[in-house]
């Protein structure tokens, strides 16, 4: 790559503007001093970048150097990782026949308890519930002979009709008020909308829209090393550098910018929001090359 670079006549400070890698890592590259390098996938990241930046095939140049270069700790874990899931896949199948038997005689002795209860209660009923029939009968019957001695009970009561329509009116004053209460437009939340994606390309990009409002706040949730890059259509840098666990949660208020660029190199340790609004990768992250994605988040505060 040294050789590659210096025939295009251009120098480290090039390829560290044209990269956005920092020089001392292009140095610690071409001298094959890797371990001045943070973390075994930068590495590989850092290698495909200043490949592509002199015009050389990054995927023929890693497989060709692939003894040289360190493993990431993906190609270390994923066959631990398989050992594990078989074992448990075993151990849940083999469980699943002796558990449930085990809790059969359990089940037995819940509902034989539940059936003596219900059992209990309804004899307990039956026994304190008094005879109320013929005393339903005397009532129904003293009510019929009170009704044929006061004639004057069936005659409707005219002022107590009158005063009941005011209250009609109260009802329909607040059925108006709940009808103009639906009426009324809600509020737009903000939204983020995706425009477009290229997921062809060497290194994957999209870009996203915000809606409905002129707030541009971001909280990333940091669970490894990762590099992040935050700059503004200017040009303007907010951020550059490599961040770390420790380093979460991290917010920026970016309000007033109109279109910001983000340069995230290892985007599955890396999650944020956008407004509150959780974003998702329109490329997945985990699939191999995808890790390092360029997102573009465009501000439009229109009301929709």
């Amino acid at each position: 790559m040294k050789e590659a670079r210096e025939e295009k006549n251009l120098t480290l400070q090039d390829i560290q503007d044209m990269t956005k890698i920092q020089r001392r890592y292009l140095e610690a590259i071409e001298k094959g001093n890797y371990r001045a390098i943070p973390g075994n996938f930068y590495v590989r990241a850092f290698v495909r970048e200043y490949a592509l930046a002199v015009g050389l095939n990054p995927d023929q140049l890693l497989e060709e150097y692939k003894s040289e270069l360190p493993s990431t700790m993906e190609e270390e874990e994923q066959a631990q990782l398989s050992r594990v899931n078989k074992h448990r896949r075993t151990s849940q199948t083999s469980g699943r026949p002796t558990a449930l038997l085990s809790f059969l005689p359990r089940l037995m002795v819940i509902l034989l308890i539940i059936a003596i209860v219900v059992t209990v209660w309804f004899f307990y009923q039956s026994k304190t519930e008094p005879d109320t029939t013929g005393q339903t009968e005397d009532d129904s019957n003293q009510v019929e002979i009170n009704r044929q001695d006061d004639p004057e009970q069936d005659v409707p009561d005219e002022e107590g009709d009158q005063e009941e329509q005011p209250n009609s009116e109260d009802d329909g004053e607040t059925e108006q008020e709940e009808d103009e209460q639906e009426d009324s437009p809600e509020t737009p939340q903000p939204e983020l909308a995706l425009i477009e994606k290229n997921e062809s390309a060497n290194i994957p990009t999209a870009t996203y829209e915000v809606k409905n409002t002129n707030e541009l706040k971001l909280n990333f949730n940091i669970t490894g090393e990762c590099w992040l890059g935050i700059e503004n259509d200017q040009g303007k840098s907010f951020i550059s550098q490599n961040i770390k666990s420790d380093d979460s949660p991290l917010d920026f208020d970016l309000t007033g910018e109109k279109e910001i660029r983000l340069n995230i190199g290892y985007a599955p340790a890396l999650s944020f929001t956008v407004n509150d609004v959780p974003f998702e990768y329109p490329v997945d992250p985990e699939q191999a090359g995808h890790e390092h994605q360029i997102i573009t988040i465009v501000v439009n505060e229109t009301a929709e």
